[in-house]
């Protein structure tokens, strides 16, 4: 029988071994795949036997829903590679599959989740991708609060109320005064949006984990993914403070000083266009005079 497959790339904040492990013990599975840390649900039962034909049950409750998730164990190797069905209890009797791939890289490892579906289901394509980006986001940020790892960050003052300032970023109407030249939707929870600058023939997809109105927005970006948190915090008299954090990058050594030398001079421009923007209606064109075009050329 044809079938389609969704592929997904993440660069991991733990070794592959522990993110093995969290794929097969409950008590993990409870802080990024299932339970209310991670949607609004209550975890009945979370079972499985993972030898290979052992099979899992994962009951949870969705509002008035009772859903099962069921499968069986297709092969295990240990910080390697998990393969597993997947489906849920009374559906389709089409099997889907899913097989995940770890590698060791600096810091952490590589993961590659492929999961296949009968052409049937192609229409459930796009949800099952959001479903799967979603959780790994979920995956990595328990790693991530829980592992010293490098980050860059910048921050500025900004002399408008935090509303104000989250619309800034959240819609492209606005932001590209001061940022990209233009974004393919406003930024919500769940959604993937495509952010464009012109001038450099540049695009980037970006996946919305979190987006909080006045107080935070969290997503991710590249390929593989790496991530970034906007923080709006009120501090009154309509002021704001802005903290850009930007983390999980996949390099080490002079890569990762030259990135994060790199990371927090771009978000430092980015935060000074804002501030001239919204405080006094000043277009900088920062982003547009970085590189300039026959700047850049006569350097070559």
């Amino acid at each position: 029988m044809e079938k389609i497959s969704i592929t997904l790339e993440r660069i991991m904040a733990a070794s592959p071994e522990a993110v093995y492990d969290a794929w097969l013990k409950p008590e993990w599975l409870g802080k990024w795949m299932f339970g209310p840390a991670v949607r609004e649900e209550e975890i009945l039962r979370l079972e499985n036997d993972p030898v290979v034909g052992g099979q899992f049950s994962y009951l949870v409750k969705r509002g008035d829903d009772i859903i099962n998730h069921v499968g069986t164990y297709l092969a295990l190797v240990p910080g390697r590679q998990l393969s597993f069905t997947w489906g849920i209890e009374g559906g389709s009797v089409d099997e889907s599959v899913v097989n995940i791939e770890l590698f060791t890289t600096a810091g952490g490892c590589r993961l590659v989740l492929t999961h296949e579906l009968a052409a049937d289901w192609a229409d459930y394509a796009g949800r099952t991708r959001e479903g799967w980006t979603f959780m790994l986001g979920k995956l990595n940020s328990v790693y991530l609060a829980e592992t010293d790892i490098p980050r860059v960050t910048a921050q500025m003052l900004i002399r408008k109320p935090a509303a104000e300032v989250y619309t800034a970023f959240a819609d492209p109407a606005v932001t590209r005064h001061f940022w990209f030249t233009h974004g393919s939707d406003i930024l919500e929870k769940g959604k993937t949006v495509t952010w464009t600058w012109e001038m450099y023939n540049v695009s980037t997809n970006v996946y919305v984990r979190e987006a909080v109105p006045g107080k935070k927005i969290a997503i991710e970006w590249d390929e593989p993914a790496t991530y970034v948190d906007f923080e709006f915090r009120d501090l009154g008299d309509d002021t704001t403070y802005v903290v850009i954090t930007h983390y999980g990058f996949n390099v080490s050594g002079s890569d990762l000083i030259k990135l994060v030398a790199d990371t927090a001079g771009g978000f430092t421009t980015v935060l000074d266009g804002l501030k001239a923007y919204l405080e006094h209606g000043l277009l900088l064109n920062l982003i547009a005079d970085k590189f300039p075009k026959n700047a850049v050329q006569h350097g070559k």
